[in-house]
């Protein structure tokens, strides 16, 4: 199975195509950016199936990162995969920015608990921990920098992402502040991915920008 795997949820826009049958990684184009991701996602989409040497009738996953992350670049990832997937007639499947930053700390760390985190800004975090089995004990939650750091020194965990920084206090290891994930890791999890629940975004707060109250006009009646 071809698996074309898109982040948009972070300071990239990202393709890869990965053949989950080999555990190969054939393509993968990246283009860092805060903004432009809609412009930009099917130049870089077309090139990294050119790069593959595939076509759009060789993919059989599309997958797409769901957040945490920019609520338009969030948008823009989902649709675009689940547009591909209605006119390919193929599965679309979602992958959480935090599975994708963690698990890469996981793998190079057996044995230990795993927090990776994202700056949510307002003094806040977006959060996921795994324990030191390998089981994820606190699902994606925005948190308050403190809390964030009671949790991970409870769990002494590995902290990772863009927010461990912020966490780590005097005692914490980090592997990594990266706030985009490896694309090659997006397209892995999707691969074994519940085909069956396709990609949705993941909103762990309201957005800050909210429709303008008093400001319209009277309406002119006849």
């Amino acid at each position: 199975m071809i698996v074309l795997a898109l982040d948009t949820a972070s300071t990239q826009c990202a393709a890869c195509v990965y053949d989950a049958e080999a555990d190969r990684e054939m393509s993968r184009i990246v283009r860092p950016m805060a903004t432009g991701h809609a412009a930009a996602l099917s130049d870089v989409i077309d090139e990294a199936l050119e790069s593959a040497g595939k076509s759009y009738r060789d993919i059989g996953r599309v997958a797409s990162t769901v957040g945490p992350g920019s609520f338009t670049g969030v948008r823009i990832g989902v649709a675009a995969a689940r547009g591909l997937a209605l006119a390919l007639a193929i599965p679309s499947v979602g992958v959480d920015v935090l599975d994708a930053l963690a698990e890469p700390v996981r793998k190079a760390c057996p044995g230990r608990a795993v927090m990776a985190a994202l700056d949510a800004r307002r003094d806040e975090v977006y959060a996921a921990l795994w324990n030191a089995e390998g089981n994820q004990v606190l699902a994606s939650v925005a948190l308050t920098i403190a809390r964030a750091r009671e949790i991970a020194a409870g769990a002494n965990a590995i902290l990772t992402g863009s927010a461990a920084p912020m966490i780590r206090g005097d005692d914490l290891a980090v592997e990594g502040v990266s706030a985009s994930p490896d694309i090659g890791m997006v397209a892995r999890l999707a691969a074994s991915a519940d085909a069956t629940k396709p990609a949705s975004p993941l909103y762990l707060r309201k957005p800050d920008a909210k429709p303008q109250s008093g400001q319209s006009l009277p309406r002119r009646t006849p």
